[in-house]
């Protein structure tokens, strides 16, 4: 039986073509952004559950699946960023969605790169097209470092 190679890969995430420089848009405009980028994150993270098999039985960098999940239906995780603390993702209050914090090791923030944002997640090969595919991801690239982040 052949396993699945997994990897860190780095992964752009752009909002809007008009979108400036992350650090020179508005408040308003980063919350939408990093907003995004928590939700392709929970994405990400909902897609790496789903194909929990394809990493291999020993794989210990997936256990935190185990802790993690299932996540109740009206929640969604809330990725702690501990690169940019200020720039984490405020739920507004009076959301239906229910945010639960998250310092994951599987998907993390990296940082904003001119307009886009990037982020680190844990993949085996056989997913890496799912998530290319997703709306507003514009690259995803295997990563050089193991320790990036």
């Amino acid at each position: 039986m052949v396993h699945a190679r997994n990897s860190f890969y780095i992964i752009g995430i752009k909002r809007s073509e008009q979108d400036k420089d992350f650090d020179q848009e508005t408040y308003d405009v980063q919350q939408s952004i990093v907003e995004l980028v928590n939700d392709r994150m929970n994405t990400i993270y909902d897609i790496i559950s789903k194909n929990v098999v394809s990493y291999g039985e020993k794989d210990a960098i997936i256990k935190e699946l185990y802790e993690t999940l299932p996540l109740p239906k009206d929640s969604k995780f809330l990725f702690i960023n501990n690169n940019r603390p200020k720039s984490n993702f405020k739920p507004n209050p009076n959301s239906r969605i229910n945010y639960i914090s998250i310092n994951s090791k599987l998907v993390k923030y990296v940082c904003p790169v001119l307009n886009y944002y990037t982020i680190k997640a844990y993949l085996s090969d056989t997913i890496v097209k799912q998530v290319e595919q997703l709306p507003n991801i514009i690259y995803c690239e295997e990563s050089k470092s193991e320790k990036l982040y």
